[in-house]
């Protein structure tokens, strides 16, 4: 078993580097995104009735509003298959991204890798969402007539039946999935080598199990 230090535990026999961990992941991947006006330790873009522009949610939604997105759609809350999910379709491929966001402790970049870790955790486990379709849809209509905790919708660009459309659809196409995470303070210039050894692990899992490496929003 890889530690994120570098360190190896054979057994019950643990074998620490002798050098400096070496960076397990490419910085250059790091999406370093405009967090200018954002409280870092406001995550959900949804609390207590309210929509909140500040939030690292909110934020990350501005930032796909230009993309090529069919469907955006918040599924934040206990049960999420992610924070956000956003949908690309051409004509003959389906691309699902599974956003995962976390706040920060703290206004700036820091270096708490414990934020990292359970980031990196939600992100593994939602692999789970990546077999089916089919599953991941009726989970999305279901959120969205059941569970919608206030909201106006869970989704932002696109509606529950034209989802259940595409789902039909999906039958004569290609379907991709990726997963990314969104950490503002995850630093791409200055993160030191063990949070990048984190995110190195993170997406060798889950380009195993999609056959795509996490993509990985943060701040240069």
């Amino acid at each position: 078993m890889r530690l994120a230090d570098g360190s190896q535990l054979a057994g019950n026999i643990l074998l620490k580097p002798r050098e400096e961990l070496a960076d397990t992941f490419d910085r250059g991947l790091v999406e370093a995104l405009d967090w200018t006006g954002v409280d870092f330790t406001k995550e959900s873009r949804w609390k207590d009735g309210a929509l909140r522009e500040d939030s690292i949610q909110q934020r990350f939604v501005s930032h796909l509003d230009p993309s090529l997105a069919t469907f955006i759609i918040d599924d934040d809350d206990t049960g999420e298959s992610a924070d956000l999910i956003a949908i690309e379709e051409t004509n003959d491929t389906i691309t699902v991204f599974l956003w995962h966001c976390k706040y920060a402790h703290g206004a700036t970049p820091g270096e708490r890798a414990s934020d990292l870790y359970e980031l990196c955790g939600q992100a593994a486990k939602s692999v789970k969402w990546t077999w089916s379709l089919a599953t991941l849809v009726k989970h999305l209509v279901k959120r969205e007539s059941a569970h919608g905790r206030g909201r106006p919708s869970r989704f932002l660009r696109g509606t529950a039946s034209q989802l259940v459309t595409l789902r039909k659809s999906a039958r004569k196409k290609f379907v991709v999935f990726r997963v990314g995470i969104v950490q503002p303070g995850f630093s791409r210039a200055n993160a030191p080598a063990e949070h990048i050894a984190i995110i190195g692990s993170t997406t060798s899992f889950i380009q195993t199990v999609t056959g795509y490496p996490m993509l990985v929003c943060g701040s240069a």
